[in-house]
Order: structure tokens, then C-alpha cells, then sequence
């Protein structure tokens, strides 16, 4: 039963924790411990009460736990693992650093550290409802949405659910996936990620060997559009994955395989969310035939974001100044220029997008007093049509 797995398991796991005298009373941990866990395989229903007694257990003895789940075994299966765990005194489990970039973990990590235990940093699906089309205008792009972010109503729609190239609009899931993994005053170090992107990409202007912060990074993403920022990111996160997973230790990870790392998370939220006609290959979006998304898609992501008090206090600037750069960053979105011809006092960003094969990309979000809608274009001809 539910009860009797949650007893035991908490019981193994106070075993130990005393043998490896991983008991501590510090608010930081830096040490943890590992658990191989066998459930039946019919009754699945089991595990999620065994994971919220494992998360509480972690958090009341303050301990940074790496728990194993492994599907029912037979008795001369169970003493193998265990034999095999006493012998090499690693995880029986452990992926090959090849195949690690390809194949998700089947653990989960539960840490205990200066993020709130309780706070639920996943992304969920949102749900749509129809409404009377009150929307009169006409509109150029190849597809388009409008959505009423308080009752969650379609206001127009236009090819909303065809495929679409998403371009830099990608960068929103991009943010969203990395406050997922690292805090704002997180310090990264440029690496040789820098190089990765494309010769025509839109930049930041960051170097290798400069040292920044998450925050600094996510302006030069968001405001400035750069793609060097977004590798930068997605490296870091990736590399941030695998250093958190205790079955990675002694291991080195190439640029390209945290940043693979880092993309399969972004698509680990596409499915949470229940996008199901999305998919991302990159961190910047940049135009590739298995990197899409639709109209209504990336309106439910932007949703989640202007969500986000770090990536909407972002995304609303005008502009930002780089203290690693010593320059300031201008907006992309015409929209919040103040001195130009298509300023709108009612947005509240959020992100442009544009490449041959995307058009002219823009999502936006509007807020007059207690109303706020979220817009997509995706594939328009020219920027006086995508502002307008």
C-alpha cells in the first residue's frame, strides 16, 4: 500500500543518512546522499506518495537527497544492484557520458538550498476557452492570436494552431527554463559557447572570458535579442544539470552536450505545458525545420512568463545598461520606444523574433486598467505591419 511504502522508504532512507553521517543543521548543504528505490510496477500510484515523503524527510533533516527509482525487479535482481552498489559504490544506473546528452536520468533531485523547498518551479498547461470575436482589426501575419490572459478566452484567432517558425519568440521558454535551474546573481564565466551561434545572429555583445551575472545575461536575451547570451545561458543551466546529479561526479561535459542537455529541458517543459505542437532545437530559435511552434503555443508560454516577476520587469524596459559592456541596450520592440512612431503606452513587452524563414515575429502583451491580452503574430511581411 501507499502507507507502507512511505513508512519504508522513510525508514531505509534514516538508515542512511545516520551511516553516512549526512545529518546536518546548516541552511546550505553540501553534502548528499543516494538512494536506489524499488516500487511494484503496478501500482504506480505509489511513487508519488513515496516522493512527497522523500521531499519532506530531505527537508526537515536538511539534506540534499539524489533518489534512484528503478521498476520491480526479482529478488536475484535486487541482490545484484545491491552487491554491485557495495562493490563500485556508485549508481548502478549511471548513463555513459555519451549516451547522457540523448537520455534523461530516471531519478529525481531533491536540494535543499537558498530556492524555497515549497515553491513549484515547474511549468503547467494552460487552458483556452472561447469567446465572441470582439477583435475588428485586420491582420497581414501568416498567423495570430489574442487571448484575454484573465479569463483565458481566445479573442481572434488566425492559423493559430499551424506550424510555425518560431524565431527569437523562443527566448521566452529559453528564460523560463533557466530561472527554473539558477538565480539571478548567479556568476557565469564565457566559454567557448560564444562561437556557436550563427554568422547573421542578432548579439549581445558579450566576449569570451568575461564573467556576468544570470540577470545581466538575461537582459542582453531579452532586451538586445542576443543569441550569444542565450548559448551562454543554456550552457550554464546544462552544465548546472549535470553538476547536480551526484551520478555526474568525476565527469566533464562538453559545451555541446549542456547545451543539448539544456534544450532537452526546455522541451521537458514544452510537454508539461502539453504544447503539443511545439519543439525547440536551440536556445535562440534560430530557423530549423524541427524547431517550431504555433500561435497558440507561444501565447501560453508568454502567458507563463509575463507570469514571471524576472522575466516581465525585463521584458517591459525600454532599455538596459550593461555594466560588463559598458553600453546600453536598446529594445527590440519598437513598441516601447517612447520618442518613435509606433509607441504603444499600454505594452508590457514582451518579445520580437525574426529570420528569413519566420517573418516578422512579435508577442506582446497590452494592460489597460484591470484588462490584459497577450498577442501573437508570427510570419509578418514588414515591421510597420508587425507593429501595427
Amino acid at each position: 500500500s501507499r502507507k507502507k511504502h512511505a513508512v519504508l522508504i522513510l525508514l531505509l532512507l534514516l538508515i542512511a543518512l545516520v551511516s553516512t553521517g549526512l545529518m546536518t543543521k546548516h541552511s546550505k548543504i553540501e553534502k548528499r546522499s543516494r538512494m536506489t528505490v524499488v516500487f511494484p510496477k503496478n501500482e504506480p500510484e505509489d511513487l508519488s506518495a513515496l516522493q512527497d515523503g522523500i521531499r519532506d524527510y530531505a527537508y526537515d533533516h536538511q539534506v540534499k537527497l539524489d533518489v534512484w527509482y528503478k521498476e520491480q525487479m526479482s529478488a536475484e535482481e535486487l541482490k545484484k544492484l545491491i552487491k554491485e552498489e557495495k562493490k563500485n559504490n556508485s549508481p548502478v544506473l549511471e548513463a555513459s557520458q555519451s549516451e547522457v546528452v540523448v537520455q534523461d536520468f530516471i531519478h529525481d533531485n531533491y536540494v535543499i538550498s537558498e530556492r524555497n523547498p515549497w515553491t513549484d518551479y515547474s511549468l503547467h498547461p494552460v487552458e483556452y476557452s472561447s469567446a465572441d470575436n470582439t477583435f475588428q482589426g485586420k491582420v497581414s501575419a501568416k498567423a495570430a492570436i489574442l487571448v484575454d490572459i484573465n479569463s483565458n478566452s481566445v479573442l481572434y484567432g488566425k492559423n493559430e494552431d499551424k506550424k510555425m517558425y518560431p524565431a527569437s519568440t523562443t527566448k521566452l521558454m529559453t528564460a523560463l527554463t533557466v530561472l527554473q535551474i539558477m538565480s539571478v546573481n548567479d556568476v557565469v564565466t564565457i566559454g567557448n559557447e560564444i562561437s556557436y551561434i550563427a554568422s547573421d545572429s542578432s548579439t549581445a555583445g558579450f566576449s569570451k572570458g568575461q564573467i556576468v551575472t544570470v540577470e545581466e545575461l538575461l537582459e542582453g536575451l531579452l532586451i538586445s535579442s542576443g543569441n550569444d547570451a542565450a548559448y551562454v545561458l543554456a550552457k550554464a543551466a546544462g552544465q548546472a544539470i549535470f553538476e547536480d546529479n551526484i551520478a555526474n561526479e568525476g565527469k566533464t561535459f562538453t559545451e555541446e552536450q549542456c547545451i543539448a542537455r539544456f534544450v532537452l529541458e526546455m522541451n521537458r517543459n514544452v510537454s508539461d505545458m502539453n504544447l503539443q505542437n511545439t519543439h525547440f532545437t536551440s536556445p535562440d530559435g534560430y530557423d530549423d525545420d524541427n524547431q517550431y511552434t504555433t500561435a497558440t503555443d507561444l501565447s501560453k508560454i508568454a502567458i507563463e512568463a509575463y507570469s514571471n516577476a524576472v522575466i516581465s520587469d525585463i521584458c517591459k524596459k525600454s532599455s538596459a545598461y550593461s555594466d560588463t559592456l559598458s553600453k546600453t541596450w536598446t529594445s527590440t520592440n519598437a513598441l516601447l520606444d517612447e520618442d518613435g512612431e509606433y509607441y504603444y503606452e499600454y505594452c508590457q513587452g514582451l518579445k520580437t523574433g525574426s529570420t528569413g524563414l519566420a517573418g516578422k515575429c512579435l508577442v506582446s502583451v497590452g494592460k489597460k486598467d484591470d484588462k490584459e491580452c497577450v498577442s501573437v503574430i508570427l510570419n509578418d511581411s514588414t515591421d510597420e505591419q508587425r507593429w501595427n
